[in-house]
């Protein structure tokens, strides 16, 4: 059954939005972390190059937080934090990158589609929120980027002489 998708855009703008919005907080800080990581706390020798996606980052910082003595301390706090990062992502791509193709009002449930490259054609796939769902990742988003915040805040105490 079709339904009248203009129906559903200001229901979702406000999660969308603040998922979008503060997405783009969580991977600046996080790329913050990593450049206190790689360049004041010796990251380098752990890792030649910067790492650039948000998969090579994760890595990154796991790598270093096993194999860095001053940073395994940062593993209970970090590492759960790096699990919700990638959680958080995957639902944002599909706000982002996906259309919205269905809604369905009775179950408040909205249909995202993205349509992704695969060996020379378009692959779908398809993800389905409820409102309660996409107001909970806003919210999580929130939570991860002041958590990620924090640790930030604190790598730099420890190690940038200028801090």
């Amino acid at each position: 059954m079709e339904s009248d998708l203009k129906e559903v855009f200001p229901l979702i703008y406000r999660p969308v939005g603040e998922v979008v919005v503060t997405w783009a907080m969580v991977e600046r800080i996080l790329t913050v972390s990593i450049g206190i990581i790689y360049h004041d706390a010796r990251g380098s020798e752990v890792c030649e190059r910067l790492p650039f996606g948000l998969t090579d980052k994760i890595k990154f910082v796991r790598l270093c937080l096993r194999q860095m003595q001053p940073l395994q301390g940062l593993q209970p706090e970090f590492g759960p934090l790096l699990v919700e990062a990638k959680r958080l992502a995957d639902v944002r791509n599909y706000l982002v990158h996906g259309a919205v193709m269905d809604w369905d009002k009775e179950t408040g449930t909205v249909e995202f589609v993205k349509f992704d490259p695969k060996d020379g054609h378009y692959q779908n796939s398809k993800r389905r929120f409820t409102m309660g769902e996409l107001a909970q990742a806003a919210d999580d988003s929130i939570i991860l980027a002041g958590a990620i915040g924090n640790l930030t805040q604190r790598l730099a105490h420890a190690f940038m002489r200028e801090y």
